[in-house]
C-alpha cells in the first residue's frame, strides 16, 4: 500500500518493454495497469489516457470483455466532469450493449438522469465522440 509511484514505474517499464517487442496483449495488460496506479494517485486525466490507450488495442484485437470494462472504467472517470457526460454515456451504452452487468445499467441509468438536467438548464457540454475507435486511437496515436 502506498508504493503507487513505484508500482507505476515498472508498469511503465513493462509498457516500454511489451511495445519494443510488438507485445500487444502485454501492452493492453500494462496500459490497463498504467490507468489503475494514475487513479490510485488521484491522476485521472492519465487514468482516463492510459484506458484509451487500452480501449484502442481491445478494439483492434476485438476483445469484446476488454472492451466492455475499459467503456465501463472510461465512463466512470468520466462521470464526473459535467461537460463530459455525454462521453461518458456513449461509452456506459457501449459497456452495457457488450456486457449488460448490473453495475454498468446503474451508473448509465444514473448519468442518463444528471444528463437530462444539464441539457434542461442549458449547461454547455462537449460533443461527445460517437466512433469509439476514433476516441480510443487519437489517444493511442499520441503516444507514438
Amino acid at each position: 500500500m502506498g508504493r503507487w509511484k513505484e508500482a507505476g514505474q515498472r508498469h511503465m517499464l513493462a509498457l516500454q518493454i511489451a511495445r519494443e517487442t510488438e507485445d500487444v496483449e502485454e501492452e493492453r495488460y500494462q496500459l490497463s495497469n498504467l490507468a489503475y496506479v494514475a487513479e490510485a494517485e488521484g491522476h485521472h486525466e492519465w487514468a482516463v489516457h492510459y484506458n484509451r490507450q487500452a480501449l484502442y488495442l481491445g478494439l483492434v484485437a476485438g476483445d469484446d470483455a476488454m472492451v466492455a470494462n475499459l467503456t465501463l472504467n472510461l465512463g466512470r472517470l468520466l462521470m464526473n466532469n459535467a461537460a463530459q457526460l455525454p462521453q461518458a454515456v456513449l461509452l456506459l451504452e457501449e459497456s452495457v450493449h457488450l456486457a449488460p452487468e448490473d453495475e454498468a445499467i446503474r451508473l448509465l441509468n444514473r448519468l442518463r438522469t444528471r444528463l437530462d438536467r444539464l441539457q434542461e438548464t442549458g449547461y454547455p457540454l462537449a460533443e461527445p465522440i460517437r466512433d469509439l475507435q476514433v476516441y480510443a486511437q487519437s489517444a493511442y496515436e499520441m503516444q507514438q
